[in-house]
């Protein structure tokens, strides 16, 4: 994984350890936030977003026990996930995309301690391309699992979540420098499934099909 990730993850540790310019919380940050104002419920909304009820109805609900499972390609190595996110990191630079095969790399930052390993942890191997550039797959089918670990987090590659995440991308890094292919053709066609199936008229805004023709 690219040091750009590291290095934001590092500045948002700096600033929320006394820097002078203003904080911006995150759901990611709702453990700590439900710790100092007490037990309401949070629970799964629309999309798998997490809402919370005041009133008093419904049951508390901690962060453990929101959590979301994944897996590589063979099932190898399985892990498990706490809390909500607030986004996916998308990293389009030239070592992401090659070591993805794809546009580039999709990251969840996960805190250690919300990240827990169910199985395979000693089924991986890590390749170091670069001092500063390194990735972790799973010995048996290659898959990326996390892309890379600090002290602090593990950065999740996102498509190995096999529960819904509820969030969508919520940055871009190294967008100057993707692949000049990473663009809708004219005439682009979309399919539900296989391009035999149905076809979507269009996309929305919120990533749904809309306009799906027979």
């Amino acid at each position: 994984m690219c040091a750009a990730m590291r290095a934001h993850s590092l500045a948002s540790r700096r600033k929320s350890n006394g820097g002078s310019r203003p904080i911006r919380v995150s759901q990611t940050d709702t453990g700590q936030i439900d710790r100092q104002l007490g037990a309401t419920d949070i629970r799964p909304g629309p999309g798998g977003s997490a809402s919370s009820c005041v009133h008093g109805r419904r049951r508390p609900r901690s962060l453990a026990a929101m959590r979301r499972k994944g897996s590589c390609l063979c099932g190898a190595l399985t892990y498990e996930v706490e809390g909500d996110f607030d986004g996916v990191w998308m990293c389009h630079c030239s070592n992401c995309r090659k070591a993805s095969g794809g546009t580039g790399n999709t990251i969840v930052i996960v805190p250690r301690e919300r990240f827990h390993w169910l199985s395979g942890e000693d089924h991986r191997v890590t390749y170091t391309l670069r001092p500063t550039y390194t990735i972790t797959r799973c010995k048996t089918c290659g898959t990326p699992l996390p892309a890379e670990e600090d002290e602090h987090n593990v950065f999740l590659t996102a498509g190995t979540l096999d529960d819904p995440l509820g969030a969508g991308i919520k940055n871009h890094i190294f967008y100057g420098s993707r692949a000049d292919w990473e663009r809708d053709g004219d005439g682009a066609r979309y399919f539900v499934e296989r391009s035999s199936g149905p076809e979507c008229g269009a996309m929305s805004h919120g990533g749904l099909y809309v306009n799906v023709q027979p």
